[in-house]
C-alpha cells in the first residue's frame, strides 16, 4: 500500500469517528456531561491518531525528500552523460565520416584486407595451437624433469655407494694382485685363437712373458734365473706393439696401392675412403684390428670409385659427400654399418651432382654449399633428413640459369663457404653482382641472411675474400675475419672496426681465449679486438740470405704455420744466431714454442735431418742447415703433427708432439693422420697403419 492511500484511510477512519460521535447523542437520554465527556474522549484519542499519523507523513515526507533529491542527481549526471554522449556521437559521426572516406577511397582493397584479416585469423588459430601443444609439452617436460632429478638423486646415492664398494674392492685387488705377483712363476696360460688371431695382419703376437719352473728340466741348469727352453711351460702372447713400432692394420688392396685418405674418429673407430683394387674409392672403418677394418659400404656399386669425403659429425652420424653415377655427388650419411649408409638427399635432381662443400656442424644444423642447378652455388642448411635440407637464400640473383645448367660449376651462384658460428649466427663469405664477394650473416633463415659489411663498397670484392676465401675465428668478446688485406674484429657494441692492415693474415689461432694470428708471414700478433689491444708478440729475424718459396725472394726473415696445444703455441720461424755472417747463410729456420708472451717465446728445437751440405739454393728454407717446420696438424687432444725437410728436400719425415715431448715416427710428409687415444691412424707406402705414442 502507497503513503497516499494511507493517510486517505486515516482521514477517512477520522471522519466515520465523528459521524459515530453524533449518532450516540441522538440516541442518549443520559447525563449530557457524561456525553461529552465520552465525545471529548474520543475526540482526544482522534488527536493522538492524527499526531501519529503526522509523524508517520513527515517521516515519510523526508523519505520521499530524500529519494527526490537522488532522483534530481541521477538526472544531472544523466544530463552530464548526455552531453558528453552527444559529444561522442559528434565525434564518432565525424569518425564514421572519416572511416566512410577512407573505405570509399580503399574500396578497391577491401577485399585484399578482409582475404589478409581471415588470413591473419587463421594463422592466429594456429598460434594458439601451437601455443597449447607447446604448453603440454613444457607441462610434460617439467614433469619428467622432475621424475629425472629424482632418479638423478637416487643414482648419486648409488654411485657413492658403488664409490665405497669400489674403494673396498680396489683395496680388496691390490691386496690380491701383491698375492698373485709373488706366485707369477706357478701360472699356467694357454694363448687362444681369438688373442692370436686379433694381431693385425705382418704383426704376429710376440711374447711377453713365459711361465715354468727354474729346476733344471730337460738337462737345464737349475736356478740359474733363466727358464731355458725345456723349463718352459707355457708363454703369454701379445701383439707386437711398441712405442716407435708402426703397424700395418690390414692390407686393404693386394695388388696395390690402397691410398687410404680423409681420416675421422668415429664412435671411437676411424673412417676414412680407400680403394681395395676391387670396388673402387669406397668408405671404410676400422678399430685397429684386422676383423675391425672393413668397407662400410659400396656406394658407387661396381669397381668405380664413390670419393667419400667432407666429413662432419652431427648428431651421433657421419654426413659426408658421395658420388655414383645415377646421382653424382650428393649429401650422404652413415651410422657406420652398410645398411645405416644412405642417401640424404639429391639436391641437383637427376645424374647432375650437386657440388655439396663446406660442410659444417653448427648447433643442430649441418651448414654447406650446395647447387641444385637452378640457383648456382648458394648456402644450404640440414637437420640431417630429405625434407629439413633445403636452400637457406639464393644470394646471388643474377646466375644464368640458361648458361650455366648443365655445367653447374661450384664457382656459379653467390659462391658461398666458410661457414663459422659467433653469439648465436653463422657467418660465411658469399658474391654477389651488387657487393662482390663480401662477409655474410645468417640464423639459417631466408628473411634474417644479409651481407655483414661490404668492406669494399660498391661491386668490387674484398680481395682477401677472393684470394684465400677469408676466415673467421671468434674468441670470448670479438669475432675476427680477414678481408680485403685487413684485419677486422666485430661485437654488438663496437661493431667492425679495422684492427691492423697488410698484405695478407693466417693461422688464425685461439690459445688460453686470447686471439693470435700471423701477419704477412713475419709477426706473431695478439689482438682483444681494439687497436690498442693489437700488438705484435714475435718478429722473424732478418739475415743475409732466407729463401721464401711463396716469392721466390730472399727476404732474409720467414714464419709460418701457428698451432694452439694446451699450454703452448707452436710455430716455425727463422732465427738469426749469433756469429751469423754472410757466408754461413744464417738464420736458421726451426721450431719455436710460445706461451703467448714475447719472453717466453724462442726456439724449441732444432730438428735439421743430417745431410750432405751442397751449393745449390734450397727450395724451401734458409740455406743454412734447417728442418723447416711445416704443414702443422691439431688432433682433438693437444698433440701436434708437422714435417720437416733439410735444406733441399732431399730427406724428411713427420713429427709428432705435445710441445713437452717429439716423435719422430715417419720417413715422409704430406701424410694424413687421425689419433684415436694413444694410437695414430696413418697412411704409408700405400697402405693403413698405426702408430703407438706415449
Amino acid at each position: 500500500m502507497s503513503k497516499i492511500h494511507k493517510s486517505l484511510m486515516i482521514v477517512t477512519l477520522f471522519f466515520l469517528s465523528g459521524l459515530a460521535g453524533c449518532t450516540s447523542n441522538d440516541e442518549s437520554n443520559g447525563d449530557p456531561a457524561n456525553d461529552y465527556y465520552n465525545e471529548n474522549r474520543e475526540l482526544q484519542q482522534q488527536i493522538a491518531d492524527l499526531r501519529v499519523n503526522n509523524t508517520l507523513l513527515e517521516a515519510e515526507k523526508s523519505t520521499l525528500t530524500e529519494e527526490n533529491n537522488r532522483l534530481q542527481d541521477e538526472i544531472d549526471q544523466l544530463t552530464v552523460d548526455y552531453n558528453d554522449a552527444l559529444i561522442q556521437l559528434s565525434n564518432i559521426t565525424q569518425t564514421r565520416d572519416n572511416y566512410a572516406q577512407e573505405l570509399e577511397n580503399c574500396e578497391g582493397n577491401n577485399s585484399d584486407l578482409e582475404t589478409q584479416i581471415i588470413q591473419l585469423n587463421f594463422q592466429i588459430s594456429s598460434i594458439n595451437a601451437t601455443v597449447d601443444q607447446l604448453n603440454n609439452a613444457l607441462n610434460e617436460n617439467l614433469s619428467e624433469q622432475q621424475n629425472l632429478e629424482s632418479q638423478i638423486n637416487s643414482l648419486n646415492i648409488l654411485i657413492n655407494d658403488y664409490q665405497v664398494q669400489l674403494s673396498n674392492a680396489n683395496d680388496q685387488l691390490s691386496e690380491l694382485s701383491n698375492r698373485t705377483n709373488s706366485q707369477l712363476s706357478l701360472l699356467h696360460h694357454t694363448p687362444n685363437v681369438q688373442q692370436i688371431g686379433s694381431c693385425p695382419e705382418s704383426n704376429p703376437p710376440t711374447t711377453i712373458f713365459q711361465t715354468g719352473f727354474d729346476d733344471g728340466s730337460g738337462g737345464a741348469t737349475a736356478d740359474d734365473g733363466v727358464l731355458e727352453f725345456n723349463e718352459i711351460i707355457d708363454e703369454l702372447y701379445e701383439c707386437d706393439i711398441n712405442d716407435g713400432d708402426k703397424i700395418v692394420v690390414k692390407d686393404i688392396n693386394p695388388s696395390g696401392d690402397s691410398e687410404p685418405m680423409e681420416f675421422i674418429t668415429f664412435q671411437n673407430k676411424v673412417l676414412f675412403s680407400a680403394d681395395d683394387g676391387i670396388h673402387g674409392r669406397e668408405l671404410w672403418i676400422s678399430d685397429g684390428t684386422l676383423d675391425g677394418t672393413q668397407m662400410v659400404k659400396n656406394i658407387n656399386t661396381g669397381n668405380s670409385d664413390s670419393y667419400p669425403g667432407n666429413f662432419t659429425i652431427f648428431d651421433g652420424l657421419l654426413y659426408f659427400t658421395a658420388f655414383t653415377q645415377s646421382l653424382g655427388t650428393e649429401l650422404w650419411v652413415t651410422d657406420g654399418s652398410e645398411e645405416g649408409t644412405v642417401l640424404v638427399k639429391d639436391i641437383w635432381q637427376g645424374i647432375s651432382s650437386g657440388y655439396v662443400g663446406y660442410l659444417t656442424t653448427i648447433g643442430d644444423k649441418i651448414y654447406f654449399a650446395g647447387n641444385d642447378g637452378l640457383n648456382g652455388n648458394e648456402p644450404w642448411i640440414s637437420n640431417g633428413t630429405s625434407s629439413g635440407t633445403n636452400m637457406i637464400k639464393d644470394i646471388n640473383t643474377d646466375f644464368d640459369t640458361e648458361n650455366n645448367i648443365g655445367n653447374g660449376s661450384i664457382s656459379s651462384g653467390s659462391k658461398a663457404n666458410i661457414f663459422f658460428q659467433y653469439d648465436g649466427m653463422v657467418y660465411f663469405t658469399a658474391f654477389t653482382s651488387a657487393s662482390g664477394a663480401e662477409p655474410w650473416v645468417t640464423d639459417g633463415t631466408k628473411e634474417n641472411t644479409n651481407i655483414f659489411i661490404d668492406v669494399y663498397p660498391g661491386s668490387e670484392s674484398s680481395q682477401t675474400l677472393i684470394h684465400y676465401s677469408g676466415q673467421f675465428l671468434g674468441s670470448q668478446t670479438h669475432l675476427f675475419y680477414s678481408a680485403n688485406d685487413s684485419l677486422w674484429s666485430y661485437n654488438s657494441v663496437s661493431g667492425s672496426i679495422e684492427i691492423d692492415d697488410g698484405n695478407y693474415f693466417d693461422y688464425f689461432t685461439i690459445h688460453q681465449n686470447g686471439f693470435y694470428y700471423m701477419k704477412n708471414g713475419l709477426e706473431m700478433k695478439k689482438s682483444d679486438g681494439t687497436v690498442a689491444g693489437t700488438i705484435t708478440i714475435y718478429s722473424a729475424t732478418s739475415a743475409y740470405s732466407c729463401y721464401n718459396q711463396y716469392s721466390d725472394t730472399y727476404p732474409g726473415a720467414f714464419m709460418n704455420d701457428l698451432v694452439s696445444t694446451g699450454n703452448h703455441l707452436l710455430f716455425g720461424s727463422s732465427k738469426l744466431s749469433s756469429g751469423s755472417t754472410s757466408s754461413n747463410h744464417q738464420p736458421w729456420y726451426e721450431l719455436f714454442i710460445s706461451d703467448g708472451t714475447t719472453q717466453n717465446t724462442d726456439l724449441m728445437h732444432d730438428l735439421y735431418i743430417t745431410g750432405s751440405v751442397g751449393t745449390t739454393m734450397p727450395q724451401y728454407q734458409c740455406q743454412r742447415r734447417s728442418s723447416y717446420p711445416h704443414n702443422f696438424n691439431v688432433f682433438a687432444d693437444g698433440w701436434v703433427s708437422f714435417d720437416v725437410k733439410n735444406s733441399y728436400g732431399s730427406l724428411e719425415a713427420t713429427y709428432v708432439t705435445n710441445g713437452i715431448n717429439y716423435l719422430t715416427s715417419f720417413d715422409r710428409i704430406n701424410m694424413e693422420f687421425v689419433k684415436l687415444d694413444n694410437t695414430i691412424f696413418y697412411s704409408e707406402n700405400g697402405e693403413l697403419n698405426f702408430d703407438y705414442i706415449s
